[in-house]
């Protein structure tokens, strides 16, 4: 265990955070010599402070004794039982063997229940199309009356913003029908599907998203529209008052994520108005005639549960873990209590 190399990596992380010793000491109860003892490495934490300080610098804790990041795919028996060397160093020698065997494997098998748990929502691989059409083509489609559908992904466009990828694909057996796909990327650096939208709707549509709390505008189509030179996007289904968006009609396909000047509520394809080249305004009707909607396509929206539960089960395995593991790590705890109770 390089003390060193944890306090420069503990520091590293801390001033990515914006934070002083003193505001990260604070968080965790400790002072700010404290904290600068263990960026120099003269000291290292105590270890029941390991998990708060994993907790306020967003790692794991096994990251924190190797004093790097490590990749998912680099976490293996071996980086284990390095972290189980490590946290053997900051407990007292003093306690028997079979104690600290037992603490260890405690906090080993909880870590890799913990990431565990995280790879069952981040599970969805994007770095190669066809392992993201894949991942769109096993992902269930339910609409209102529960039934369970399929469709065949033909990815044509991609668009990142943040930690969120938007993919606009094509149904494969329905050639005018379309979808959307909105994942999250974990830290892993694998995603987890938000959403995801099925269409039979030919025209251009628009929708709105919320990215660390600012409203966007999600623009997209699959289809060839030579009639229409521009489009106007409307807040409302009436399609009346200022637009919120106006711009020329893209050659399909096409993916645009535009920052909204506004709030916006959530929008749906019959906001739009759509304009020829003279600035004549093409009925609705008149296009949908001319482009019909494919009634056999996959038509729903299904979408994932928040992180709240993920996160709660994350807290209650590693509250768990820690109490079986201070346990076999300081066995007067036990015996401590019994006095007390006994008085």
């Amino acid at each position: 265990m390089d003390q060193e190399k944890i306090g420069y990596f503990i520091a590293t992380l801390r001033k990515e955070k914006n934070l002083t010793q003193a505001q990260f000491g604070e968080l965790l109860g400790v002072s700010q010599r404290t904290v600068s003892r263990w960026e120099t490495g003269r000291n290292m934490p105590d270890i029941s402070l390991l998990p708060s300080i994993c907790e306020v610098l967003e790692i794991h804790i096994a990251e924190l004794m190797a004093g790097e990041p490590i990749k998912n795919e680099e976490f293996t028996k071996t980086s284990a039982s390095h972290l189980a060397d490590a946290l053997i160093a900051l407990t007292n020698p003093k306690r028997t063997l079979r104690h600290i065997i037992c603490g260890i494997t405690a906090l080993v098998l909880t870590i890799i229940g913990m990431v565990a748990l995280y790879q069952n929502h981040f599970f969805v691989d994007v770095s190669t199309t066809a392992d993201l059409e894949q991942a769109i083509n096993e992902y269930h489609f339910t609409d209102e009356y529960h039934f369970t559908d399929t469709v065949s992904a033909d990815i044509l466009e991609r668009a990142m913003m943040g930690k969120y990828l938007f993919v606009l694909f094509r149904q494969n057996d329905h050639p005018t029908a379309g979808g959307i796909a909105q994942l999250e990327k974990g830290i892993f650096g694998k995603y987890r599907f938000v959403e995801v939208q099925s269409f039979n709707w030919t025209l251009g549509q628009a929708s709105r998203v919320v990215l660390k709390k600012e409203p966007y505008l999600l623009l997209y189509g699959i289809n060839d529209l030579p009639e229409i030179a521009y489009y106007q996007v409307y807040d409302n289904w009436e399609k009346t008052g200022t637009p919120i968006y106006k711009g020329q009609q893209k050659t399909a396909p096409y993916l645009s994520i535009i920052k909204a000047t506004k709030k916006i509520p959530p929008l749906a394809p019959w906001c739009i108005r759509y304009f020829d080249a003279a600035g004549n305004e093409i009925p609705e009707n008149v296009l949908s005639e001319k482009y019909p909607e494919d009634s056999d396509a996959v038509n729903c929206t299904t979408t994932t549960a928040e992180l709240g539960a993920l996160y709660f089960y994350e807290i209650v395995l590693l509250w768990a873990g820690g109490v079986l593991a201070l346990y076999f790590l300081n066995p007067t705890i036990l015996s401590d209590r019994k006095k007390r109770i006994q008085k």
